[in-house]
């Protein structure tokens, strides 16, 4: 595995352990200070604030009404 690889790996390891323990502040860390969010209908630049934060305090807030405790990369698989 090249560095480039083992980084990508590392990446979305440490991101698992930070929604496993319901980090937010460390989720938004994972996403750049202004980043692409696309979707089947649009696609726009999205900056890093509170917006960011107020939606994955949601998310997680739904993963924890749908008692999902444990959210695991099955695969990653950098390319």
């Amino acid at each position: 595995m090249s560095g480039t690889e083992q980084q990508v790996d590392e990446f979305f390891l440490a991101l698992q352990r930070n929604v496993n323990a319901f980090d937010v502040a460390a989720i938004a860390q994972a996403f750049a200070p202004v980043f692409v969010v696309a979707t089947p209908d649009e696609s726009h630049a999205q900056p890093n604030d509170e917006t960011l934060t107020r939606a994955i305090e949601h998310w997680l807030q739904l993963l924890r009404q749908a008692a999902i405790r444990d959210v695991k990369a099955l695969q990653i698989d950098p390319t």
